[in-house]
């Protein structure tokens, strides 16, 4: 009896508590099933030792001398006769005892052991009392078993890992669940009750990675319509899980995946340089790059995650950059014939959705190759020649890049003539890309024009050009222009007289004015020693 209203207690306590962690606490946090199971076999273990500690163990068969001597030790007026009778009743199953002996032995066993007492014996208060409280418990299990049958059930359920619900009194209509939003973007919980339908409800919000942070509890809006909450979480940064709790209800456990732009983590720009310039491809890891002008820039990305699709725009145009096979793997071209900036609109691929994302603004930017220039270096020959002169041109030419040829332009016109001169040219010596030239030539333009004469006149002036390829020829460079008027010789002779009249005539008075300029000088050096000898 003391075994069996053990037992009783044990299982009724071990149901109710059962029910209290099951129902509070492992169904309201949404635990996983296992630790339902886990708390079935902890019971059925706790059982399992309580049943032998209290009942089982104690358990001994019947022995007719141990009750006899337990008797008879709290009862010495037996006069050991229970203890005898029982010791020659087994000796006569083995032997020929005297039967007459031993039923007066029975007799005066029974004679003396009639004015004894059960409660005398046994102790009844222990097994009232165990009975008593296993009764309560009995009827305590009861009550809740009738008037929560249906959590019982479930409790059962849920103990031999069947994934079942507890009733509940606020009924889940409708929730948003798990929730995809591209960064920077604001995250919409909604929830809608039915059944009892509660006065507030709390979202419970922490980040996916890292489990040590606790929960944080953030109150929801009712809307008009009430039974509809909602909650905005402004811009989340990184992943989060949530759950709603609203009356009795707890939801399950949802996610928030926050979707960030493709990343470029690596960036290689291969740049193909103009044929003229002669400079062989270079590569740079650097979105914004400085190259000389008509270089072919060839991008290609490498991004963190998949890419759905990838706009350009450069400028007022815009192209769809190439998306490997990977998917993270992008790439396209553009030539810089002018200064550009150039922006990525990225359409991510991995999440389903097709978030789109704006980037930084990156630049290209691009050296105009210059004009060549070319100039007279010293006096270019000009005025009266005769047919046989020999004009010494210097000269100076540059370019950015280098240089690729020059020329001698002259054109011949008489004092009659009425269209317009033949151009005509004499190519220079190779300057071999360089990017300055000084050189000089001795031109005679007899050797050039066979039938030179008195009255005709020369205009010549040089030409360069770089390497750059021109059909327009508009980057042509022009130095200015000369002029020589063919006379003859006489003619010659008296501009120079003339020339050299001139030219002594300015010496002669220079030569008069230095020395007015002497004279007042020592005059006014001798009238300042007069006045420091005063």
């Amino acid at each position: 009896m003391r075994g069996i209203c053990r037992c009783v207690i044990w299982l009724g306590l071990l149901l109710l508590l059962g029910l209290i962690i099951d129902w509070g606490l492992l169904f309201k946090t949404r635990m996983p099933a296992g630790y339902s199971v886990a708390l079935g076999i902890g019971g059925l273990v706790t059982m399992a030792c309580v049943f032998w500690r209290d009942w089982i163990r104690h358990l001994r068969p019947y022995d007719p001398k141990r009750i006899a001597l337990e008797v008879e030790a709290r009862h010495p007026e037996l006069m050991s006769s229970l203890v005898s009778y029982t010791e020659l009743d087994a000796m006569a199953r083995q032997s020929q005892a005297s039967p007459e002996l031993l039923e007066a032995m029975r007799d005066f066993a029974v004679q003396k052991s009639q004015q004894l007492k059960f409660r005398d014996i046994i102790d009844f208060s222990q097994v009232r009392k165990l009975t008593l409280y296993s009764a309560i418990v009995l009827l305590l299990a009861a009550g809740v078993s009738v008037q929560w049958t249906d959590h019982i059930s479930v409790l059962v359920k849920r103990l031999a890992g069947i994934d079942t619900s507890y009733p509940i009194q606020t009924k889940l209509v409708e929730i948003t669940g798990n929730v995809v939003v591209p960064f920077g973007k604001t995250a919409d919980i909604t929830v809608r009750a039915g059944g009892v339908i509660p006065d507030d409800a709390i979202l419970y919000v922490k980040p996916a990675e890292g489990e040590s942070q606790g929960w944080t509890e953030l109150p929801m809006e009712k809307l008009e319509n009430g039974f509809s909450f909602r909650r905005e979480l402004e811009s989340p940064e990184r992943d989060l899980n949530y759950f709603v709790t609203m009356g009795d209800y707890r939801s399950n456990l949802f996610h928030i995946s926050v979707v960030r732009a493709p990343r470029i983590v690596k960036a290689e720009l291969r740049l193909h340089f103009p044929a003229y310039l002669n400079r062989p491809p270079e590569t740079t890891d650097q979105l914004n790059v400085e190259v000389p002008e008509g270089t072919r820039i060839d991008w290609q990305l490498q991004c963190d995650k998949t890419v759905g699709k990838l706009a350009v725009t450069h400028g007022d145009q815009s192209l769809d950059a190439v998306v490997g096979k990977s998917g993270r793997d992008v790439s396209f071209s553009l030539t810089a014939d002018r200064r550009f900036s150039y922006t990525f609109a990225w359409t991510e691929g991995a999440s389903g959705k097709g978030f789109h994302f704006e980037d930084v603004e990156y630049s290209v930017q691009v050296n105009k190759d210059t004009m060549p220039r070319i100039i007279f270096t010293g006096r270019a020959p000009s005025g009266p020649a005769t047919i046989g002169k020999k004009a010494a041109i210097r000269w100076r030419a540059m370019d950015d890049h280098g240089l690729d040829k020059i020329w001698l332009v002259y054109t011949v016109t008489t004092p009659d003539q009425t269209e317009a001169p033949e151009e005509k040219r004499i190519q220079l010596p190779d300057v071999e890309g360089r990017v300055v030239n000084e050189d000089s030539l001795t031109w005679s333009p007899a050797a050039n024009i066979p039938d030179l004469g008195p009255g005709q006149q020369i205009s010549y002036h040089l030409e360069a050009t770089d390497q750059m390829p021109d059909e327009s020829e508009q980057r042509i460079a022009r130095s200015p222009v000369r002029q020589l008027s063919i006379v003859s010789k006489d003619d010659y002779m008296d501009w120079f007289r003339r020339q050299l009249a001139e030219r002594n005539e300015v010496v002669k008075q220079t030569f008069l004015l230095e020395r007015d300029a002497t004279k007042r000088i020592k005059q006014i050096l001798a009238e300042e020693g007069e006045n420091s000898d005063e």
